[in-house]
């Protein structure tokens, strides 16, 4: 058992590694804070997502910014991010 920490808001926890270090475990998987629900990925904090539709935009909110922007535009935007998912 390893103590691995939130990026996010510190909260620390107890997790069996399988002998890895709490680096090397962290640095190799995604996971998710239990108690702000933060998502870390192979070692980095991974920014807070949202997405909001309008009439006729979308709205993406990342770590609180919002970028506004056309149906069509985002339709392009998550094209693009399945294209370099794979």
């Amino acid at each position: 058992m390893t103590t691995l920490s939130c990026l996010r808001c510190h909260h620390s926890d107890e997790v069996d590694t399988g002998g890895l270090s709490a680096e090397e475990f962290a640095s190799g998987c995604v996971l998710k804070c239990s108690e702000c629900s933060a998502r870390m990925a192979y070692g980095s904090l991974i920014p807070r997502m949202v997405v909001s539709a309008e009439d006729k935009f979308v709205t993406l909110s990342i770590d609180g910014v919002k970028h506004r922007m056309d149906r069509a535009f985002a339709l392009e935007l998550c094209i693009n991010l399945i294209s370099v998912s794979k």
